[in-house]
């Protein structure tokens, strides 16, 4: 294949049955219903009404369609400023493909009018791609390491034995057995939350049910954290991020925590399943405290944990978070993972460039980019 007999063109909504092929075909997704992806542009409230920005690109070659560069806009606030943010989502490209994956990249980096370019869900080979045309690390420390906590032990092991071939029976029994010796271990070293503050109150609400208070507390956080970038959490977006279509198989879950009936911090749980594993988790897809009080904190991180059991989940996973964060989760003796590559990267405007790699400025998360769409 040449480069003159590919071309690179803007992605329509036509093109679902192709884009969801390449997109499968890579791994990147296993069940993407066509509504879900238009959803993301479709309700996305970041989406420029007066020139909307393309959806995406495809690489095509005499009609077939073997590369895909998604295009989500987002909102972000820095120091009273509402910035454009161009988010990259499901990079997909075929093998034979390959060669032209710059061209895809290209056009998304050639977008006028855009502050920051995120992609926020990098695999090793996407990562490498996006360092070559310059993206850097945002600079928050252990962007390729998570922090867990096994919610359910019995859940786990009983997992972990189907999944090693071992059938329902067996595995039921083995859980029984082996259960209460991974417990007595357990007792040496003590592996959930730290206390929560007792003067908070605590609920969950799915995301269709979260109302004004979520736009109240937005306007504090925007107060309280003028030097920080932000993606928009005002209520319209949480709801088109977490309750859109698109979002349908995380099945979110907002832990709020409230002082005297006022919202005070809320925690986002998205769901992930491993169908080859059996493994299920809950990811913390976002959280945020007021004056990032840590009994505030440990108060959400409490409740997300219970959260987690009542749904009958295996592990309760934290990615990304600034450090101070971190260290709430890690005080109460979080195991961690080692990912293959850094997830999170950007390109800022030329005159934000430097501004932006200062440590304190970011507040990463699965909340920024495509990390849980």
């Amino acid at each position: 294949m040449t480069i003159n007999e590919c071309i690179v063109r803007e992605v329509q909504f036509s093109d679902y049955a192709a884009v969801s092929d390449v997109v499968t075909r890579n791994g990147l997704a296993t069940e993407w219903p066509m509504d879900c992806w238009v959803g993301l542009w479709q309700e996305n409230p970041a989406m420029p009404q007066n020139q909307p920005m393309p959806i995406g690109w495809v690489l095509e070659q005499a009609g077939k369609i073997g590369g895909y560069l998604g295009n989500i806009p987002m909102h972000y606030q820095f120091q009273g400023k509402r910035l454009l943010a161009a988010a990259a989502h499901k990079f997909a490209v075929n093998v034979e493909y390959r060669s032209q994956t710059l061209r895809l990249v290209a056009a998304f980096f050639a977008q006028k009018n855009v502050d920051l370019f995120l992609n926020t869900s990098a695999n090793a080979p996407s990562a490498s791609v996006f360092q070559m045309c310059k993206s850097e690390k945002i600079p928050q420390p252990d962007y390729d390491k998570s922090l867990y906590w096994v919610v359910n032990t019995r859940g786990l092991v009983e997992s972990v034995l189907r999944n090693r071939g071992y059938g329902s029976v067996f595995a039921a029994a083995g859980g029984a057995v082996l259960t209460p010796a991974l417990k007595i271990k357990g007792l040496l070293r003590r592996h959930g939350p730290l206390p929560g503050s007792a003067t908070l109150e605590t609920n969950v609400l799915e995301p269709h049910a979260i109302g004004d208070e979520f736009d109240e507390f937005w306007q504090r956080t925007l107060t309280e954290r003028q030097q920080c970038l932000l993606a928009d959490r005002s209520l319209r977006a949480l709801r088109w991020h977490f309750g859109n279509l698109g979002a349908g198989a995380w099945q979110a879950k907002f832990v709020c925590a409230r002082r005297s009936g006022k919202l005070v911090g809320y925690a986002v749980l998205i769901r992930e399943d491993s169908r080859g594993s059996g493994i299920r988790r809950s990811h913390i897809a976002d959280l945020i405290a007021e004056n990032d009080d840590p009994r505030v904190i440990d108060t959400l991180l409490n409740a997300a944990f219970r959260q987690a059991h009542a749904e009958g989940r295996h592990f309760l996973e934290l990615i990304g978070f600034p450090t101070r964060i971190r260290n709430r989760f890690a005080a109460g003796h979080a195991y961690s993972r080692q990912f293959q590559s850094w997830m999170f990267w950007y390109k800022a405007a030329p005159s934000l460039r430097e501004r932006y790699r200062d440590e304190n400025v970011w507040y990463g998360s699965p909340y920024d980019g495509d990390a849980s769409l």
